[in-house]
């Protein structure tokens, strides 16, 4: 869940701000060279890194739901694979900060430049652009509706063995169904906010003309605004269906209105 929330932040700080500037008020890339690669980078980084973290929660989830006497991972072994999802989002993102540069425009006189991917194989860049979707959307989510779907009929339909009291049996049942009930909605939530970029990218793919026209151009600013606002809704998911979190919320905002009052 740390590791998810992180991913939130980084969304926040590298995405949100950069695609509105560049793309729905200056109409170019505003940040200088340097950047360009940097923030591209980064920008497929947290949502690989997203995508894989939600993955790791599902597989979790269901481990501990299915298998519920096994072992779980360790604090050193969750580091671990939280180390190793990084670390592949970021090696995997790499080819987007090397061919990732500005590009001014032939047909715009004094164009101010737009912040490109620029790969001397076109194949290679649909091949790598196809990974990507892969990777960072309808894998995860085939992995997730099949778990879920096995954890839900657990969750509804068995009874967990060796719980042989009641109270404690109704218990352990509500706070199960209610993280399922949190985790399928924050999958619903990743789904549906991504499925309008990704529908966009892949008619782009085929039909690149698409891209000639303005409209297009705000609705795809649109669309990925869209996409990256899936990490806001989360904090109100986690709020709206984790009671620790909206606790450790509400202390954290009378803190704020004390330190506030002084």
């Amino acid at each position: 869940m740390c590791s998810l929330a992180a991913s939130d932040v980084l969304v926040t700080v590298f995405s949100v701000p950069f695609t509105v500037l560049s793309n729905l008020v200056f109409m170019y890339w505003p940040f200088g060279p340097f950047l360009c690669p940097v923030i591209s980078l980064l920008q497929l980084m947290v949502n690989l890194l997203r995508a894989l973290t939600l993955v790791a929660m599902t597989c979790d989830r269901y481990f501990v739901i299915t298998k519920p006497f096994s072992q779980r991972l360790t604090l050193k072994q969750a580091k671990l694979v939280i180390a190793g999802i990084w670390s592949f989002s970021f090696l995997f993102s790499l080819p987007v900060a090397i061919f990732s540069k500005i590009v001014y425009l032939p047909y715009e006189p004094g164009s101010k430049g737009l912040c490109f991917e620029v790969w001397s194989n076109e194949s290679l860049r649909r091949v790598y652009g196809i990974v990507i979707m892969l990777i960072q959307y309808f894998i995860p989510l085939l992995l997730m509706f099949l778990t879920f779907s096995h954890i839900a009929v657990i969750v509804w339909t068995k009874r967990t063995p060796g719980e042989a009291n009641k109270k404690r049996d109704e218990r352990r049942g509500r706070s199960k169904k209610r993280m399922l009930q949190m985790l399928i909605i924050i999958v619903l939530n990743y789904f549906l906010s991504w499925l309008p970029f990704h529908v966009i990218s892949i008619v782009g793919d085929v039909h690149p003309s698409i891209y000639d026209s303005m409209s297009m151009h705000v609705l795809w600013a649109l669309a990925h605004l869209l996409s990256i606002s899936n990490s806001a809704t989360n904090a109100g998911i986690y709020y709206w269906r984790n009671r620790t979190y909206r606790v450790a919320f509400q202390n954290l905002w009378k803190c704020s209105q004390l330190i506030q009052g002084r």
